[in-house]
């Protein structure tokens, strides 16, 4: 079989995805709109709260941990850390495929990228929770 036979039948197959089960690469963007809905959403709320909820007051330590004290509020902020956090990463994952890497090397990103996203959640998380409780949860 000639090179010239070879392409065309690959042209003449396409690939057809799935229409059972979606890909990684349809979730992947399904979830960079929605979260960036989310951050849009929750970040309004989050200024709202620190910034424009008490016009006029000191912002001292005191006040801060009383806003705190909200579980609503602290719920709110890890919701805004975890939506950031997978927003910036899944982008970043984007734009590292954009180079054409291999099927390995994909995978080997994607992992790498989920073990740094669950690090900055730790260190995100047990922050907030140390500024909340007066010591840190891990260390």
């Amino acid at each position: 079989m000639a090179v010239n036979e070879k392409v065309s039948e690959v042209i003449r197959r396409p690939r057809v995805a799935s229409a059972v089960r979606p890909t990684t690469g349809l979730c992947a963007w399904l979830l960079q709109r929605v979260t960036a809905a989310l951050i849009f959403i929750a970040l309004g709320a989050h200024f709202w709260v620190i910034h424009y909820d008490v016009v006029g007051a000191d912002i001292t330590y005191k006040s801060v941990l009383h806003r705190f004290g909200n579980p609503w509020l602290v719920t709110m902020d890890v919701a805004l850390l975890t939506t950031g956090v997978y927003h910036a990463l899944n982008g970043l994952r984007a734009v590292i495929f954009d180079f054409g890497l291999s099927a390995k090397a994909q995978r080997s990103v994607t992992w790498g990228l989920i073990v740094v996203g669950l690090l900055v959640l730790l260190f995100g998380i047990n922050a907030l929770m140390a500024f909340l409780r007066g010591n840190a949860l891990l260390w």
